[in-house]
């Protein structure tokens, strides 16, 4: 706690401590002391002290001699932040670009080596096929994540029984990493050039006939490379 002592020329604010004084000579501070100390008389007291009129304020006007920031002061802050952010921003989005791009690639590496692995034990049968038919999209799954039979018949169920011996070859259906879809859209048999048929409405492209298993997302990686080349 401080004595604020207030001197006849008005242009200066001495503050007396137990342990020591400074003073206040900054205008627009004595200014806004003096107004701060008329306007909260319940953390002031008036007295006299050796003839001067002094009031005893708390820990308070310690804050309010600290020196504010001036506009011109926050608009350098401001600009300052702002160049920050455009330099780290691109930079962050970029890193988070690529970790998406390495996920993809990941996911896409997992799923091919499996469904070589189904085929292996179904004797070049490939997903999406049951017997010589096709099989409806249901069935495809639960030939990933369930168990089927030697002829490409699926269930739900993980836990090989009966004839359905086979599998499961995923855990569960990976998602794409570019919008979070697991599910998978079926590629015509015919089609050579997969980016006509990404649109991204799906996790990923799946093409039987061909067991060709790529990833639903059109455009251009951050090398330029197509993603449905991946």
């Amino acid at each position: 706690m401080y004595l604020l002592l207030s001197d006849s020329s008005e242009q200066t604010l001495r503050f007396q401590g137990a342990v020591g004084g400074f003073f206040v000579t900054d205008k627009k501070m004595v200014k806004g002391l003096r107004l701060w100390v008329e306007e909260n008389p319940v953390l002031c007291t008036s007295t006299f002290f050796d003839g001067t009129k002094f009031r005893l304020i708390n820990s308070i006007a310690e804050n309010l001699m600290k020196k504010g920031f001036t506009l011109v002061e926050l608009m350098i802050v401001v600009t300052i932040l702002g160049i920050l952010a455009a330099i780290v921003l691109p930079e962050f989005q970029g890193h988070a670009t690529e970790s998406r791009e390495s996920s993809a690639k990941s996911s896409l590496h997992a799923v091919r080596a499996q469904i070589e692995l189904y085929k292996m034990q179904h004797n070049g049968l490939a997903p999406g096929y049951i017997g010589a038919i096709q099989a409806p999209l249901s069935s495809l799954y639960n030939q990933f994540i369930g168990t089927s039979t030697i002829t490409g018949m699926s269930q739900a169920s993980k836990t090989p029984s009966g004839s359905f011996l086979y599998g499961p070859y995923l855990t569960t259906m990976p998602a794409n990493p570019f919008n979070n879809l697991p599910d998978v859209k079926m590629v015509p048999s015919g089609t050579t050039d997969f980016s006509t048929a990404a649109d991204d409405s799906t996790g990923w492209l799946y093409q039987k006939e061909t067991a060709t298993f790529k990833i639903n997302k059109s455009g251009t990686d951050s090398q330029g490379d197509d993603y449905v080349d991946y």
